[in-house]
């Protein structure tokens, strides 16, 4: 957690112990930042910048499709989710409930993300048992079998498979 004490030019205090707030997402996934705002402030705009100071941050609700927000007044906080997370997306960011920026209105997140990444430098031999039913005809008088032509075919698998951290699994089945 990390403190932040910033005077005005009249020394007076601005901010008394700014918290920040670490978050980390993956890549692709979403991560939801909690913005918890004075009640008095229900009726305000909400709205979360990204910026490491918050005069020269950008409103990301209103500017990225990836970012939306919701606002649950009964318990005075806003969730901002942000959606298929981008590496870019890594930095500071501010809840603000109050466009004055006042003590108290605002929350700071220092968000991290990361890459997921699987190295599969293993194979696992994978045994799969069907049946095969076929239907054949065989004349009567010679006991030929027909194999022109296959009345009924199917083929009937059953595979289980329990995978950690795999999110494509590839078959092949090979029939003699």
């Amino acid at each position: 957690m990390t403190w932040w004490f910033v005077a005005l030019e009249d020394h007076r205090l601005r901010w008394c112990c700014v918290k920040s707030n670490n978050m980390s997402g993956m890549v692709g996934h979403a991560v939801t930042l909690q913005c918890p705002y004075l009640p008095k402030h229900k009726d305000n705009r909400k709205f979360l910048c990204k910026g490491d100071h918050h005069k020269n941050c950008i409103d990301m609700v209103t500017s990225k499709s990836r970012f939306s927000m919701q606002d649950d007044v009964s318990s005075s906080l806003f969730l901002v989710t942000i959606s298929a997370l981008e590496a870019g997306d890594a930095g500071t960011y501010w809840c603000v409930s109050d466009s004055q920026w006042s003590i108290g209105d605002h929350t700071k997140f220092q968000l991290s993300v990361g890459k997921i990444s699987i190295d599969v430098h293993t194979w696992t031999k994978l045994l799969v048992i069907c049946s095969l039913v076929s239907t054949f005809y065989f004349y009567p008088t010679t006991s030929t079998i027909i194999y022109s032509q296959l009345v009924t075919f199917s083929l009937n698998c059953c595979v289980t498979v329990s995978l950690q951290h795999a999110t494509t699994l590839f078959l092949t089945v090979h029939l003699h």
